[in-house]
């Protein structure tokens, strides 16, 4: 099932593929600390390469990756292929980009406001790359 996203921008985006986990699996005790948070944006990211195709960077977008210091991350790590019919180069006919970041789930809300939620302010220009089928 691909979720339709409308960006602030106007861009239309289609998630396509979607992988999400929670974050701090296995921390039995203790508090997160910042080397367990490294390692939870490193982990974040060679989970994002592997959905395919495995050559497209990945973008690690929010706040937390700007933050060298946090000790705590959000609940929730995810990873998506999105995709868009709108291109952003004149080379090619579509875009598409790799992005992970971390956030929040409620049972409550459906998986699509969630995704509009997080990805609303994402800047299309800056993290697609441009592709033809």
């Amino acid at each position: 099932m691909r979720i339709h996203v409308v960006l602030q921008d106007g861009t239309h985006i289609e998630v396509e593929e979607l992988c999400l986990s929670v974050t701090y699996v296995g921390l039995l005790e203790g508090e997160p600390d910042s080397a367990r948070t490294r390692l939870e944006k490193e982990d974040c990211i060679d989970w994002a390469r592997r959905i395919e195709p495995a050559d497209l960077p990945v973008t690690c977008f929010g706040p937390e990756w700007g933050q060298a210091g946090t000790t705590r991350l959000p609940p929730v790590r995810f990873a998506a292929m999105v995709t868009s019919e709108q291109p952003v180069d004149s080379v090619h006919l579509l875009s598409w980009a790799k992005i992970a970041w971390f956030g929040t789930l409620d049972a409550t809300v459906p998986i699509q406001d969630v995704l509009r939620r997080s990805l609303s302010s994402l800047a299309w220009r800056k993290v697609a790359k441009g592709y033809d089928i």
